[in-house]
């Protein structure tokens, strides 16, 4: 539903009109073999891309594509509402599509936007983000903190560092972002040992529970954590 909602709203940000929803009846073998043959000799054709919009074939991530495109060409490479409207995202990604169509709309990670719209109101002297990947938090927060609030992005990618410090340079952030590639126990230790007001947002695949769970550094009771 969630996704559904992000490429109608997409649409008709764009004078589309909603897409056709196509549900998946109970098919037979024979319809389901023929679907499969079809769709391969289709992807081989010149001109596929027509053939797939007379036949509304288009998989999830073309269409996602074609949106984002079209929004980008109306509006420009700017997130265009929620906590971090007005950011500009970077034109690179390190995971897929780096979720480009909902970012762009201001509806990625939706659930978070009243935790988010609450932390900028706090004065936090530091902001770390583990698992920064392009950027998007890292950047979006240094846009919202004051020059005096400590920034730090980290990523045990090479691209994903590379990205999210052009993300910091496209929003005149990058002097006060630091980006970095593994953040471990230690490290953490030694930040929150010069901060007041510590926040830590994580997303590193499973790292929390080395990061918060085997960590007993009383430090961490003093820091407000999202993950």
């Amino acid at each position: 539903r969630t996704i559904h909602n992000t490429l109608l709203t997409a649409r008709i940000l764009n004078g589309r009109g909603p897409p056709r929803v196509y549900w998946r009846n109970t098919r037979t073998q024979m319809e389901d073999l023929f679907k499969r043959g079809w769709s391969w000799i289709r992807y081989r054709l010149p001109g596929r891309r027509l053939l797939g919009r007379a036949f509304g074939e288009f998989s999830l991530e073309e269409q996602r594509k074609e949106m984002a495109d079209l929004l980008i060409a109306e509006v420009g490479n700017l997130v265009q509402s929620g906590p971090f409207a007005g950011m500009e995202l970077p034109t690179e990604f390190c995971w897929g599509d780096g979720h480009r169509l909902p970012k762009l709309l201001g509806s990625y990670e939706a659930e978070l936007h009243p935790w988010l719209e609450s932390i900028v109101k706090n004065p936090y002297d530091l902001v770390v983000d583990i698992g920064c990947a392009e950027g998007y938090y890292v950047a979006g927060l240094a846009r919202a903190f004051p020059a005096s609030t400590r920034m730090y992005g980290f990523d045990i990618s090479r691209k994903a560092q590379r990205i999210c410090r052009s993300a910091c340079e496209k929003n005149n952030v990058s002097d006060r972002v630091t980006v970095g590639g593994k953040c471990d126990a230690e490290d953490i230790r030694l930040l929150l040992s010069q901060a007041k007001r510590p926040l830590l947002l994580l997303d590193c695949e499973g790292g929390e529970v080395e990061l918060l769970c085997d960590n007993r550094d009383p430090q961490l009771d003093a820091a407000d954590i999202l993950v």
